[in-house]
């Protein structure tokens, strides 16, 4: 569940799962750790020994970090060893936003994502009903706007990004987002094929890294309610 090139001159360091989330949260500042307000469930976490959860809160310190441009504050390590406990826990899901974090990749958030997805369609070697669902999105888009037309065709996620942040998103977001939301799963793994393409990283990213998961409790009253699973964010929120 991670390309190839997202590999490229990262090492990976041994270690149990606690030695693991060990080291990524000894090196966060007090300070963010504190900001983040993730702490006291750290504290407990490491006190139960939860390590989903452990690993989950250390993902939202570093969120927090993203979102408040303090990236600079945790050193790629950090995300290395939440990523590597997360392999370990067979979490594959949380590893290629970690491992994008790790190598420097930006903020993304939702409408990157969305351009991501209507500039997808002749990509090789998706399946046959995203793409189907990847060129209605991007009908709808160029049926709404005249000037996203261009950008379409070129392939332009900034500009659409910024296209939709001007107001286009909101007069189309529940027709775009319900296609997207359908092909969410299938999409989200075909850029996380090792074989994916570097040529269209900024595809990746768009999709990974505004889509983080997190962790959750099965639902109360059913026999799984203690097991945890990821879910993307905006599906357990």
């Amino acid at each position: 569940m991670v390309p190839d090139f997202l590999l490229d001159d990262l090492s990976v360091p041994g270690g149990s799962i606690s030695e693991q989330l060990a080291a990524a949260q000894a090196l966060v500042p007090e300070q963010l750790l504190t900001d983040s307000g993730q702490d006291d469930e750290i504290r407990t976490c490491v006190e139960l020994e939860y390590y989903h959860f452990w690993m989950n809160a250390l993902q939202h310190v570093g969120m927090y970090a993203e979102q408040s441009g303090l990236d600079a504050e945790l050193p790629a390590e950090f995300w290395i060893h939440v990523a590597a406990a997360a392999h370990l826990m067979e979490f594959p899901e949380f590893v290629p936003y970690l491992l994008g974090k790790a190598k420097g990749l930006e903020w993304q958030d939702p409408l990157d994502a969305m351009a991501a997805f209507v500039t997808m369609p002749e990509l090789a070697g998706m399946p046959d009903d995203v793409r189907g669902m990847s060129r209605r999105a991007a009908d709808l888009v160029r049926r709404h706007a005249a000037e996203a037309g261009p950008m379409l065709d070129q392939g332009d996620l900034n500009g659409l990004a910024e296209h939709m942040r001007s107001g286009a998103y909101e007069e189309i977001s529940e027709d775009l987002s319900i296609l997207y939301s359908d092909a969410f799963d299938e999409l989200y793994g075909y850029v996380t094929d090792p074989s994916f393409p570097e040529e269209h990283r900024a595809h990746f990213w768009a999709i990974v890294g505004a889509n983080q998961f997190v962790v959750q409790l099965g639902e109360e009253g059913t026999l799984f309610a203690l097991t945890t699973h990821a879910e993307v964010w905006w599906r357990a929120n």
